[in-house]
């Protein structure tokens, strides 16, 4: 490490092409495919045993988009997301909507006996996040808010950084 400057070293978690048997396999729907939803479905199909096996969007340029994503132009596709929802053969969903639909989504997935990543913030309401939580324990599901850069190394490494002393007095954030 020269000075002034910090090493990140790349982490690697060896999931690229690794082989995961067809019981281990989870199939996915994505709701939204904007440009969060388009870097979240690039993103998941990378994942060993991850498939995405249908895209709901508003735009139909977003259904061609999550087709090239998924390099499969078969790819279902609709404007619906309940007909996501109603698919036996879709395990969970992504959902990348704006903030306002956030509950709808997760509530109604839930109700449709699917798992649920949303993106943040998770509500601006305190009472959609209770009918959220509700939804997810009536259903027994598993409902995740994401927080991308917060988990990432860069932020961690700013915590160890700033924990540490290392960086001095925080004046301007």
């Amino acid at each position: 490490m020269a000075a002034g400057t910090i090493e990140l070293k790349p982490q690697s978690f060896g999931i690229k092409g690794k082989k995961v048997p067809a019981g281990d396999r989870i199939r996915f729907g994505i709701i939204g495919v904007g440009m969060q939803g388009s870097g979240l479905l690039s993103n998941a199909i990378t994942l060993p045993g991850a498939e995405c096996i249908g895209a709901a969007d508003l735009y139909d340029g977003r259904h061609t988009l999550a087709k090239e994503i998924t390099g499969n132009p078969d790819l279902f596709t609709t404007r619906e997301y309940k007909k996501l929802l109603e698919r036996k053969d879709i395990d969970c969903i992504i959902a990348a909507v704006p903030d306002h639909w956030h509950k709808r989504i997760v509530v109604d997935a839930c109700n449709a006996g699917k798992d649920v990543y949303i993106e943040k913030p998770m509500t601006h309401k305190v009472a959609d996040g209770f009918e959220m939580i509700d939804a997810a324990k009536r259903n027994g599901r598993i409902v995740m808010a994401g927080s991308q850069r917060v988990s990432a190394m860069l932020c961690e490494k700013a915590r160890e950084l700033y924990s540490s002393g290392g960086i001095g007095e925080v004046e301007h954030v």
